[in-house]
């Protein structure tokens, strides 16, 4: 749960189609399960997942029925705002969960696919609660996601809550937009010295933005003697450090 942080995710013990989680202490928890097939030759179902809150006390808690869904399917393209066409393929674009409870554990695969086509259309399934479009430091440096329009929400920056039986409206407009700007400098220490090893963060003063896969933080480390180069940032108002 958001403000508990455990170490690593306990696996439970499974024997046939049950499980068992020994020894928990008490408090509030998140079921998570995945019904996995990438691994299974012949296989094309998709995969299939579940997070469900659970409240543990003191007496042993049975009879748990964990309910998995194959989620949401989205397709949509990519263009660019002037009407060119986008300088990079789609391998930067990612989908960033809004709720941690969603967040999958380091301990299983990723239940969303995409796909993305020469044409820049693209296909991504499986996707299941309060999710984000957003993108990898693979995008060009030269743009930025400005918009990824579904249903006249910018899932870019508000999230949509996926999985439910009425998705219907699941077209998405990416938009790469080449109006904002890209940091470059040095960092020296305190005798004015160039250093060559260490990191540097931009980040928004606007705080509606910092969150956690936010396309307006870029953390970079030096590249061609000792300078540093951000990418293209969104335009707006920043922290350096």
């Amino acid at each position: 749960r958001p403000g508990y942080a455990p170490p690593a995710a306990q696996m439970a013990e499974v024997r046939g189609c049950t499980f068992e989680f020994p020894h928990v202490a008490p408090g509030e928890y998140v079921l998570q399960a995945i019904q996995y097939w990438a691994d299974l030759p012949g296989v094309t179902a998709p995969n299939e997942f579940s997070a469900q809150p659970i409240t543990i006390g003191e007496m042993d808690v049975s009879g748990v029925r964990v309910h998995t869904t194959a989620g949401t399917t989205v397709t949509g393209r990519v263009v660019m705002e002037n009407g060119g066409r986008p300088p990079s393929g789609g391998n930067w674009l990612t989908v960033r969960v809004a709720d941690p409870d969603y967040e999958p554990a380091s301990v299983l695969p990723r239940p969303w696919t995409t796909v993305v086509n020469p044409d820049l259309s693209f296909r991504i399934s499986g996707l299941i609660g309060p999710l984000r479009l957003s993108s990898t430091p693979a995008l060009a440096p030269a743009v930025w996601l400005k918009t990824a329009t579904m249903g006249g929400v910018n899932i870019a920056e508000e999230p949509a809550l996926f999985g439910r039986r009425d998705d219907t409206n699941t077209f998405v407009d990416v938009v790469l937009a080449d109006d904002g700007a890209e940091v470059s400098g040095r960092v020296v220490n305190g005798r004015k010295e160039p250093v060559d090893q260490y990191v540097v963060a931009a980040f928004p003063v606007a705080t509606e933005h910092r969150y956690s896969g936010s396309r307006y933080i870029r953390i970079v480390r030096p590249v061609q003697r000792g300078a540093f180069r951000t990418g293209m940032l969104p335009p707006g108002d920043y922290w350096l450090v």
